[in-house]
């Protein structure tokens, strides 16, 4: 048993957010719906040792990793530095995915770090903030929506973004028109980085 499957294991016993973990964690037969399975299938050990060795990480991390998050591309050469910063601790890794599910219940997680995998990492501390922002521009039951198809709302100034949207559309329902294309938010982002506003 990996170490991150053990960190788990002994969590879930004294802490309720820990009650309901995924299936694919192989700690359980059954888990919520919210929590469903990946279309995933478990790597032979000669895939396994390949990416371990590629990216000089242990064979458990890597197992922990491909379970933990089936909708990241931790075979891709390209990956070594950010695999190796998740690899270094798998225990908060999960954790952290976990905290991540709590916040926005109705999102897929896997996908939402596939796309900002820094949300695992030094991002991590800036989302209570963000959220609290968030709450207070969107409505409540669109957030987990937005921050899947677009996490930059967790890490970019939105206030900052709806405030130029107004004055792009000379508007006053910019946070409206977020809330409905959340992809907007990469537009304003990178034409604010170009100086055209």
């Amino acid at each position: 048993m990996t170490e991150a499957r053990r960190y788990l294991q002994r969590q879930r016993q004294t802490d309720p957010s820990f009650a309901a973990l995924p299936v694919f964690f192989g700690l359980d037969e059954h888990a919520p719906a919210h929590f469903s399975k990946p279309n995933c299938q478990e790597w032979d050990n000669a895939r396994v040792q390949q990416v371990a060795i590629m990216h000089g990480i242990s064979t458990d991390a890597v197992q922990d990793l491909q379970r933990l998050l089936p909708d990241l591309p931790i075979h891709s050469p390209s990956k070594t530095q950010l695999v190796r910063a998740l690899a270094a601790d798998t225990c908060t890794t999960a954790s952290r995915l976990l905290q991540l599910k709590s916040w926005f219940p109705s999102a897929n997680i896997s996908i939402m770090v596939a796309h900002r995998p820094g949300l695992l990492l030094e991002e991590f501390v800036g989302v209570p903030a963000a959220m609290a922002v968030l709450h207070k521009w969107f409505d409540a039951d669109a957030i987990d929506h937005m921050v899947q198809e677009q996490p930059l709302f967790l890490i970019e100034d939105v206030e900052d973004a709806i405030g130029c949207l107004n004055r792009w559309l000379s508007t006053t329902n910019g946070a409206h028109k977020l809330q409905h294309n959340p992809s907007l938010l990469l537009s304003l982002v990178s034409n604010r980085k170009l100086s055209l506003w």
